[in-house]
């Protein structure tokens, strides 16, 4: 048994998750409670390559370590840790310096809350607030923050394209406004079904925002082109009406 498998072995009997090649504990816990309890040394040598925790937190917890190691007191992170549920949840972790007689040495020791639903409840909230109400899209505010990340990437290569509906005023004026955000949504959707290798975002009113990644301008245009070409055979079945739209970017 490899030493990361070790480490997620956990006995019915104790409730003890340990590595059984060498018999020291890594984890303490209640199973009817959400607090566990841990302490481990050279931690960093036994979750380098473990799948305990998630893959991109494992960054934040070898910092989290390196602080503890460094300063008095508690430190603390919500990372991602593989449950016995069989998925990754978040867990509040808080660790400290400890002193154990019985081996010796100072070890990291802590305790870990299991804040899943708290943590999905929040970005699920986050991700609300960065999404048109109406389309479902990105938001302007969220573009503006995703598109400076990833332009401050080496190297970044892509296309960032606006397209708007020509004359929505008039499909306001002639069908009225709950046409015309119909007619937004519909083609929202569209978006995001054509253009599946790029952010796409509401900039507001009839005005759309593509941000096209690793893709060079014949690549660009050729999903641009898919798109305009499906948009101008379709209409748009309004209470009985058909509508039909074309856009320019």
């Amino acid at each position: 048994t490899s030493l990361a498998e070790a480490m997620l072995y956990i006995t019915g009997e104790t409730d003890r998750l340990g590595n059984v090649n060498a018999g020291n504990t890594v984890c303490d816990y209640d199973s009817e409670e959400t607090a566990r309890k841990f302490s481990i040394s050279a931690a960093a040598a036994l979750f380098d390559h473990s799948d305990l925790i998630h893959e991109n937190d494992r960054k934040d917890f070898f910092h989290l370590l390196e602080r503890c190691a460094k300063e008095n007191g508690w430190v603390e992170n919500t990372i991602r840790f593989y449950t016995s549920k069989g998925r990754y949840e978040w867990l509040e972790v808080h660790l400290h310096k400890e002193y154990l007689p019985a081996v010796g040495e100072t070890v990291i020791a802590g305790t870990l809350v299991n804040v899943a639903g708290w943590k999905n409840e929040v970005n699920r909230w986050k991700d609300k607030a960065n999404r048109d109400a109406l389309t479902g899209l990105y938001n302007k505010e969220h573009f503006e923050i995703s598109a400076n990340a990833i332009l401050e990437k080496p190297n970044a290569a892509g296309a960032i394209i606006f397209v708007d509906i020509d004359d929505f005023k008039k499909i306001n004026d002639r069908y009225g406004h709950n046409a015309g955000d119909y007619v937004l949504v519909n083609v929202a959707r569209i978006l995001k079904n054509i253009c599946r290798d790029c952010k796409v975002s509401r900039w507001g009113g009839e005005e759309f925002l593509l941000v096209f990644i690793d893709l060079n301008g014949d690549e660009v245009f050729t999903e641009l082109d898919t798109f305009l070409h499906r948009l101008a055979k379709r209409s748009f079945d309004f209470k009985g009406t058909d509508i039909s739209v074309t856009m320019t970017f």
